[in-house]
């Protein structure tokens, strides 16, 4: 994942998730991406929180799928809205928010 994260971003050390939009044509309908999760990762910040690896893992693939629809984090309005859109839509997978309450 650090090379990943080099490679393509250019900073130096491991990240939790990567996600590569692969669509020819923005203008199209459909959407192709991948996105790369760190599970190892997922499971120290898992800890750190106090929820399941399998929650902190689903909401690495929702920040990258949020990503390849366009959403942006880099500024603290942009976070603050992508944050928000992750907790609903982890809190519909019947996961919770992760953001929006204190950890257990």
């Amino acid at each position: 994942m650090a090379e990943l994260h080099e490679k393509y971003l250019g900073k130096a050390g491991p990240t939790d998730c990567l996600s590569f939009n692969l669509s020819e044509d923005d203008r199209t309908e459909s959407l192709e991406g991948e996105i790369v999760v760190s599970a190892e990762t997922a499971r120290r910040e898992a800890r750190a929180r106090r929820i399941s690896p399998e929650a902190e893992l689903t909401l690495y693939v929702v920040h990258g799928l949020l990503h390849l629809l366009g959403y942006d984090d880099q500024a603290p309005e942009q976070a603050a809205r992508m944050h928000r859109t992750e907790d609903e839509i982890l809190a519909s997978l019947g996961l919770g928010p992760v953001y929006g309450v204190e950890p257990k």
